[in-house]
């Protein structure tokens, strides 16, 4: 199973979402076991503090999954969750239409972290463990008790107002029940990166982790309110605004040699594969390099075209064909085949959805 961010692997699937761990989670794992060796508590410390470890991030697994399966009960599908050592993410196919869906999707994550918090308060008190804060100081020795607590400051931490927490998201759709959406976003924006200054005096003395985390806030709203911007630049377009119509295209049959000759006569960067009337693939240039100094020359596209073409529907929103693209590297002129009934009628390039958010933010200027 292929990963979908760099850096991380794929674990599998949970509720048919796929589930990915950061390659930075295993130094945090590998830091636990060494610092606490090396304060005198053996290995067996190091053994629970692991365990308690990979409970909490159970937890947030769960956490995760309460954002991601109310968005599935709104019809919005999550590509992956990403756990790291800062904690989940649910990689949300598109951003909630309505304030009332996002509203429901941003507080079932905390809601989740409140019920487990509960129900270990319930079993914390039922076996007569110590329930006070005192008990995080010795995590391994009251393990359900530490986690009680965690789960109690990931839920009312992820309250606060600011993004990317869902707080923020939780402002931002109360906003936009009275005020546009962009609107909505900006004034959310404003109040995350105030949050995120505070969090960085907060403490009274240099502390890089409440810096780094303010940081991480600050950059993590601006790019929410560059988003949302974004998207609401190309709402009034459709898929058929954009798009290249009638573009060229290869046989399966072609040789490399025929397709090398096509990509040096134009600017189009991959180009549909066809099979009688259906895309088999899709050839870009890497492919035609691969191939090239693979199979050679005389080689069929066949043997070096991607056997995976991404297809958006002619009359599908143009949000959709930006939020699929989004999610390849900008490094990459990513090209969507665009049908209508499973025949081809044009390509849409990220190159074309760029310069027109450019345009109508220069027009949007000069107005």
């Amino acid at each position: 199973m292929q990963s979908h961010n760099p850096w991380s692997l794929a674990l599998g699937r949970v509720a048919g979402i796929q589930l990915e761990v950061h390659v930075t989670f295993a130094v945090l794992l590998g830091w636990v076991v060494v610092t606490t060796i090396q304060n005198g508590d053996g290995w067996r410390a190091a053994v629970k503090a692991v365990v308690l470890l990979v409970a909490v991030f159970f937890t947030i697994l769960l956490h995760e999954l309460g954002h991601a399966l109310t968005a599935r009960h709104f019809g919005i599908r999550t590509l992956d969750i990403q756990l790291t050592p800062m904690g989940g993410m649910s990689n949300l196919e598109k951003v909630p239409e309505k304030p009332v869906q996002e509203l429901y999707i941003a507080l079932a994550g905390p809601l989740v972290s409140l019920i487990i918090a509960g129900a270990l308060w319930e079993l914390v008190n039922a076996t007569g463990r110590p329930t006070d804060f005192d008990a995080l100081l010795e995590p391994a020795d009251h393990p359900y008790t530490a986690l009680m607590w965690m789960n109690l400051v990931i839920g009312a931490y992820n309250l606060l107002p600011i993004f990317p927490m869902d707080g923020g998201r939780a402002l931002r759709a109360s906003l936009a029940f009275k005020r546009s959406y962009p609107d909505a976003t900006r004034i959310a924006t404003r109040v995350a990166q105030a949050g995120s200054i505070a969090l960085a005096i907060v403490p009274g003395r240099f502390n890089l982790v409440f810096v780094l985390t303010a940081v991480w806030v600050w950059m993590s709203a601006r790019r929410e309110l560059r988003d949302v911007r974004e998207r609401h630049t190309i709402r009034p377009f459709s898929i058929r605004d954009v798009m290249v119509h009638e573009p060229l295209t290869l046989s399966i049959d072609d040789t490399l040699k025929t397709a090398a000759a096509v990509f040096t006569s134009t600017f189009q960067s991959e180009f549909p594969v066809m099979q009688g009337d259906s895309v088999a693939g899709v050839l870009g240039f890497d492919e035609l390099l691969t191939g090239l100094e693979k199979h050679g020359e005389g080689a069929p596209v066949r043997e070096a075209m991607r056997r995976d073409p991404e297809g958006i529907e002619v009359n599908a929103k143009i949000e959709d064909a930006l939020a699929r693209l989004n999610e390849h590297s900008d490094e990459t002129d990513t090209v969507l085949m665009v049908l209508d009934r499973d025949r081809l009628v044009g390509v849409v390039p990220m190159s074309n959805l760029k310069e027109l958010i450019k345009v109508e933010k220069a027009l949007h200027r000069a107005a």
